[in-house]
This record gives structure tokens, C-alpha cells and sequence, in this order.
């Protein structure tokens, strides 16, 4: 994988940003932060759109850019498409 594939911004983060469309069973590494995640991608997932990093429980708080931006409706598997139909927004 290219360290560019996908945008991993702060060590809070439970997930990171696609910089390209990554396919379904595609198997990416991550690397940020003293960490390295090992994905295999669950299902496509459009460039600029969430792909999480770890598991992420429902009702826990999910962090992209170091910021809380969610909670997760239901149980988000690392290598995931996380978006609004398995998260939902904490703002206004």
C-alpha cells in the first residue's frame, strides 16, 4: 500500500479518509502514530468517505481528525464503511 491511500490524521482517530476508492476484500495497511492496522476492506468504499481502523462497539464515540464526529449505531468492524448508516452525528 502506498501512504497515500488513505489520510490518518491524529492518534485518536478510530477512523481514516480514502484517498482513493478502495474495493471490497482489498487488504490495505495503515501506518500512524507508532501503530500499524492491518485491513482487509468489508465493503467498497468511495474516495474521501470513512473506512475504520479498529472495532468500534455501539454507542461508542467515533474520532476522525482527533475530533469526536459520531457515535456509532451498531457494531463498525475494522475495515468497514463507516458513514451515516452506521453512524450518527453528535451535532446540531
Amino acid at each position: 500500500m502506498a501512504v497515500s491511500e488513505v489520510l490518518l490524521i491524529h492518534e485518536k482517530d478510530t477512523v481514516a479518509t480514502a484517498l482513493r476508492d478502495l474495493s471490497q476484500g482489498e487488504r490495505i495497511q495503515v501506518k500512524g502514530f507508532g501503530k500499524v492496522y492491518e485491513l482487509e476492506v468489508k465493503e467498497s468504499i468511495p474516495i474521501f468517505h470513512k473506512i475504520a481502523l479498529v472495532e468500534i462497539a455501539e454507542g461508542e464515540l467515533v474520532y476522525k481528525y482527533g475530533e469526536v464526529i459520531g457515535k456509532a449505531k451498531a457494531r463498525i468492524l475494522p475495515g468497514a464503511y463507516a458513514h451515516v448508516h452506521n453512524i450518527v452525528t453528535l451535532r446540531g
